[in-house]
């Protein structure tokens, strides 16, 4: 009915069909008009074309050539609050080499996702939640400020450059889960990807818990839980690592090699923003 009666646009394709009823699902309705009872229906509405969005968005990675992923987040840097994202990733860079237990709380923050009052606007010039917030994690940021050092111990095993092999991962992994054994805190998935992410974003992707059935399914691997800390090395980081776009990109300008850079963080641009 919202098509027949709202949709004079009319796209040749379903991702275009997709942002076309999103619009009308948010900016075209007169929600006075409708009963409470109807409200959870247009947002489930609405949350369900954002997900069919980022899913195919995201599936069009497994096909697309360097110079199209480049187009497109050109295309939609504005939306993607671009450069924004790229000046929290220059902030960071220099710290990859810095031990968490050797920064500052709030730098350490910044390096693990999540936002603090106390992080002040005129240094970080960023939301320091792109690229998969922590902020959730609430077992995660207690360890790591109580115990900085055993998080030191798991980044230490994934070299700063060079190739990054399974080996390395599996030893980061077992030293990160042993962390967690001076607490009650169960280990999880997604704050350990933040972690990789930021010391090596040109071969670890960021998970997100809100964003995983997206990804899974645009990888076509089974949903990933919370604790598959195996299966993120194979269904994620390999499966991402051999896509044509990410094997054989080379930057024809500056703005592309700053996006080379940090390769392994470009999925997350293809969610819908």
């Amino acid at each position: 009915n919202l098509m027949a009666v709202k949709v004079e646009n009319h796209p040749e394709d379903f991702l275009g069909w997709c942002y076309e009823l999103l619009d009308v699902a948010k900016n075209r309705i007169n929600f006075e008009l409708l009963d409470d009872h109807q409200l959870p229906i247009v947002k489930k509405l609405q949350d369900m074309l954002i997900s069919a969005i980022s899913f195919l968005q995201l599936k069009t990675l497994r096909i697309a050539p360097w110079p199209m992923i480049c187009e497109f987040i050109r295309q939609h840097g504005s939306e993607l609050a671009l450069e924004e994202q790229l000046k929290l990733i220059d902030y960071l860079a220099p710290l990859r080499a810095t031990p968490l237990q050797d920064m500052i709380n709030e730098d350490r923050l910044a390096f693990s996702g999540k936002h603090a009052a106390s992080l002040d606007t005129s240094v970080y010039q960023f939301d320091v939640e792109w690229f998969a917030s922590t902020k959730s994690a609430k077992g995660f940021h207690q360890l790591l400020a109580d115990l900085p050092g055993e998080f030191d111990t798991a980044m230490a095993h994934i070299p700063l450059e060079g190739e990054v092999t399974q080996q390395h991962y599996q030893e980061f992994v077992l030293a990160y889960l042993m962390a967690f054994s001076h607490s009650d805190e169960k280990p999880t998935l997604a704050p350990a990807t933040r972690l990789l992410a930021m010391r090596r974003p040109d071969v670890f992707t960021p998970l997100v818990n809100s964003k995983l059935d997206a990804l899974c399914q645009a990888l076509g691997i089974a949903k990933l839980t919370n604790r598959d800390f195996e299966r993120y090395w194979q269904d994620v980081v390999v499966a991402i690592n051999k896509m044509p776009w990410f094997a054989t990109g080379t930057a024809a300008d500056e703005s592309e090699a700053r996006l080379l850079a940090i390769k392994a963080l470009l999925p997350c641009f293809f969610f819908y923003c």
